[in-house]
């Protein structure tokens, strides 16, 4: 991994690696030799993506996915109800420190079969997804991703 790191640092300039310098062991930086690219090509070194995805039953209760540190992304959960006859419905909610949460959308059904997005409306640092059985007793399975890129 620190090879592809120092080969992809050899074409960027050395202003921008002395900024990365910062942020690396100085072992790590102190032999690289670098030449002029396009400052395009340093900005995609910095861009992150978030694609992650977890499987969950739903209850008669409300269960909430894990909260994610969200402040740098652009992003989307996709829930797909992957069971077999039952609907569930969920909801995304936001929180400035992981403890306090709001509401960000209306509550959507998921119907077998379909996929249902569900987009923040404000900029929080964390997110969760909301969700459980749609008709109490009749639990279904759904796969949840989180989508985004910085």
């Amino acid at each position: 991994m620190i090879e592809k790191i120092i080969n992809f640092l050899n074409s960027v300039p050395l202003e921008d690696v002395r900024t990365l310098q910062a942020l690396l062991a100085p072992s790590v930086t102190d032999s690289i030799q670098v030449d002029p690219v396009t400052s395009e090509d340093f900005r995609s070194l910095l861009r992150a993506t978030l694609d992650q995805s977890v499987t969950a039953a739903t209850a008669n209760s409300v269960q909430c996915t894990a909260a994610l540190n969200i402040l740098v992304y652009d992003y989307t959960y996709l829930v797909v109800n992957t069971g077999g006859a039952n609907a569930a419905v969920a909801y995304l909610q936001a929180s400035p420190d992981g403890a306090t949460w709001e509401t960000q959308s209306a509550t959507k059904s998921i119907s077998p079969g379909t996929v249902v997005s569900f987009v923040p409306d404000v900029i929080a640092k964390y997110s969760r997804l909301c969700y459980q059985s749609q008709l109490s007793g009749q639990s279904t399975t759904l796969t949840i991703y989180t989508q985004g890129r910085s």
